[in-house]
This record gives structure tokens, C-alpha cells and sequence, in this order.
């Protein structure tokens, strides 16, 4: 084998090393937030604590803790949830969550989901549109002008 076909090896190597995990490539010199690895305990969590983890930055954490406030139906969190949806200073995501999670518990007005879709954040407005459509489905026929 001469010289070009060793570099072309290496260089298979290294991008197969690359490709499954042997090797970290990270030009920028970047690097993730640590991983959380709290065992998760949402079954045994009231509604109040399941609402933190909307916020929570592993994507599974926040989609399980919806889909239990759902599961349980306990609106005691609904005014928590509105809070969670209007504070425009907070991260998209979990206001996201909340929207879908008040939606969930049949808690979701018209009042709020306007106003949502003003939003500045331009997702927000989509998830505001989408959430209005049950609304508009369960018999609300005011958002007919808004579309």
C-alpha cells in the first residue's frame, strides 16, 4: 500500500472512530451543560413539582411531566400554568409545555390564546394558533375571524 492509500486509511479511521462515538470532535472547543443524572421520581410527585420539570432542560423530563398533569387531571396548577404561558422573559419551551398541558386539562380560554397569538416569540404564535384549533373545534367559533 503506498503512502496515499495509509493517508486515506487513517482517514477512514478517524472518521469511523468519529462517527460512532470513540472519538469527540469538537472544533469550537465547545462544550454541553453537564447531564443530569437525577433518577426521576414524577410518579410520586403532586402536580405543583411536576410543573417545575416543564422547565427542565432534558426534553423527556419535560414531555413525562405533561403528559402526568394530563394524566391527573389536577387543575390546582392551572393558574401556575397561565403564569408559566404569559411570561415573555422565560424561555420558549416550558411556555410551550404549559400551553399544551393547560390545553390538556381543558383549561385552555380564548382570552389567553390571543393574546398568544401576539406574541413576539414567532413559535409561540404557531403552538397559540394550533392550541386555538381545539377551541375553535370544541364550539368557539370567535377565532373565525382570527384565521
Amino acid at each position: 500500500m503506498g503512502v496515499g492509500g495509509v493517508a486515506a486509511l487513517g482517514a477512514i479511521m478517524l472518521l469511523l472512530n468519529l462517527t460512532i462515538g470513540l472519538l469527540d470532535f469538537n472544533p469550537a472547543g465547545l462544550t454541553d451543560p453537564p447531564r443530569d443524572k437525577t433518577m426521576p421520581k414524577m410518579n410520586n410527585e403532586n402536580a405543583a413539582q411536576l410543573v417545575t420539570h416543564l422547565s427542565h432542560p432534558n426534553g423527556w423530563w419535560r414531555d413525562t411531566a405533561q403528559q402526568l398533569l394530563v394524566l391527573k387531571q389536577d387543575k390546582s396548577v392551572v393558574p401556575t400554568l397561565k403564569k408559566m404561558v404569559t411570561d415573555t422573559k422565560g424561555d420558549v419551551i416550558p411556555r410551550m409545555h404549559a400551553l399544551w398541558t393547560l390545553e390538556g386539562l381543558n383549561s385552555l380560554d380564548a382570552a389567553l390564546t390571543r393574546d398568544m397569538m401576539k406574541d413576539a416569540n414567532p413559535r409561540m404564535k404557531i403552538q397559540a394558533i394550533r392550541a386555538s384549533e381545539t377551541l375553535y373545534k370544541a364550539g368557539d367559533k370567535s377565532f373565525a375571524a382570527d384565521y
